[in-house]
């Protein structure tokens, strides 16, 4: 009987081909990638719950995403 090994939610292969195909800049053989996942799945949490007790619609995203791109950014 084999012993499995356990999925993670981190597809650490295929999100570091994505990272090489949309930026110009070498990725390093350490865990540059995941932190980079981190800080995408901050955004992508932030993004949702940054809603302002609305409804989730196009402009509600938009104007979040605007507020978190000028955070992120200093």
């Amino acid at each position: 009987m084999a012993v499995s090994k356990p999925k993670g939610s981190y597809p650490q292969s295929r999100f570091r081909a994505v990272l090489a195909k949309k930026t110009s800049h070498r990725i390093a053989k350490d865990n540059t990638d995941m932190l980079v996942y981190l800080v995408y799945m901050d955004y992508l949490s932030k993004l949702l719950h940054r809603k302002d007790g609305t409804e989730l619609t196009e402009r509600s995203i938009e104007e979040a995403h605007e507020k978190l791109m000028k955070q992120y950014k200093g």
